[in-house]
């Protein structure tokens, strides 16, 4: 009796029913046993080879136990799947073996058909998904940045970034993966449940289009700005220490403004009017809310600030946008008016003409305390 080969873990859990698949009940014979071997020991074709980055001299069947099954399930692995399949006896050691290539078989049939016009996702796309994170990086950028899987690939800070988008075999490598996912969503209300738009989110080191969902450059570039020094002439002229970085600036100018005091006017006698109205034009251009929950939380102030700047600006245009988050940063207070009297006439035989009442130009109570109430609401929304 020859010990069967063990399985992958992966399909170990899968492979249960196929104690129960038909088999001939008989003890494998040598013939059998050497059929088997052989198929083993049959070298992956150039075409597989090329598809999941291995070489001629690997085995084909050493390629199922690296759990490399979305690499084998590509069109160019076909005829080899196909013969080491057809290859596996139909006898008793072999049997769980042979219920393992049947599920692997499965699994390629049903990934060939994934959902491509935005829909929600089929279970054979999730598994699609699924194998496809957990795919092997390629050789030649695992041996510059330390990944045994594509999931593990994704950079998640500046460095990793860096290096990652400066390795061309690493990018290659994710969007070699991004061309085969379905474009599908698991859950129509979120942008980034897109499939597609997911792995843009964690692999792409190109920023998205306006209004589109964040990729990882637009990611990264946020998590730059949130943590880059405040100017000196502004740290300076609101005494904040030079070590404050433009996320703790936007905190700072969101808890000053909600009260009128001394550092709410000397910021608005600053230069730092200005670089908070810039930040704006500094932040990236995508649909801000769709970045992932971990930068959202490292800038929630600046992210709120400039989606409030970017929504006036595409509203009202560059400069009335200006205007307006000018006067919500700083509202100016109505200097008082003092009445007109009119001159007092000089004697002639006619009498003097009785003085008209004047009408005051400063605002009502009602009106100053109507904008009290929008702006103290505008300022506190940003500042939660």
């Amino acid at each position: 009796m020859v010990s069967s080969p063990s399985t992958p873990f992966h399909l170990q859990t899968l492979t249960v029913a196929g104690f129960f698949v038909s088999a001939s009940g008989a003890p494998c014979t040598l013939a059998q046993n050497s059929s088997l071997h052989e198929a083993m020991a049959v070298n992956t074709s150039a075409a597989c080879a090329s598809a999941i980055n291995a070489t001629t001299a690997t085995p084909f069947y050493t390629t199922l136990y690296r759990d490399n099954y979305y690499g084998v399930c590509q069109p160019s692995c076909a005829a080899d799947l196909a013969n080491y399949t057809s290859s596996v006896p139909d006898c008793d050691e072999y049997m769980n073996v042979r219920a393992t290539a049947s599920v692997l078989n499965n699994y390629c049939t049903n990934m060939s058909s994934p959902t491509m016009n935005g829909g929600v996702c089929t279970e054979a796309d999730t598994l699609l998904v699924g194998l496809a994170t957990s795919a092997p990086v390629w050789a030649n950028c695992s041996n510059i940045i330390p990944a045994a899987t594509l999931s593990m690939l994704s950079p998640t800070t500046p460095a990793q970034y860096q290096t990652y988008c400066g390795t061309p075999t690493c990018v290659a490598n994710t969007q070699a993966v991004a061309h085969r996912l379905p474009n599908c969503t698991f859950d129509p209300k979120y942008p980034t449940a897109n499939v597609r738009a997911s792995h843009e989110q964690r692999f792409s080191c190109s920023p998205a289009p306006i209004g589109a969902p964040c990729t990882l450059a637009d990611a990264n570039a946020m998590n730059v700005l949130g943590n880059t020094p405040l100017w000196v002439n502004c740290s300076s002229a609101i005494g904040l220490p030079s070590s404050t970085t433009i996320n703790s600036f936007v905190a700072y100018v969101m808890a000053k403004l909600s009260t009128n005091t001394p550092q709410t006017r000397a910021f608005c006698r600053s230069p730092c009017v200005g670089i908070a109205l810039a930040l704006g034009s500094m932040a990236p251009v995508c649909s801000l809310t769709t970045m992932p929950y971990a930068v959202l939380v490292a800038n929630e102030k600046l992210i709120t600030l400039d989606i409030a700047i970017q929504s006036l600006e595409r509203t009202l245009g560059a400069v009335a946008s200006a205007a307006a988050m000018r006067n919500m940063l700083c509202p100016a207070t109505p200097a008082p008016t003092t009445p007109r009297v009119n001159p007092t006439p000089t004697s002639t035989p006619t009498p003097t003409p009785t003085p008209l009442p004047t009408k005051s130009m400063a605002p009502t109570k009602r009106m100053v305390a109507i904008g009290t109430v929008l702006l103290v609401s505008l300022v506190a929304m940003l500042a939660d």
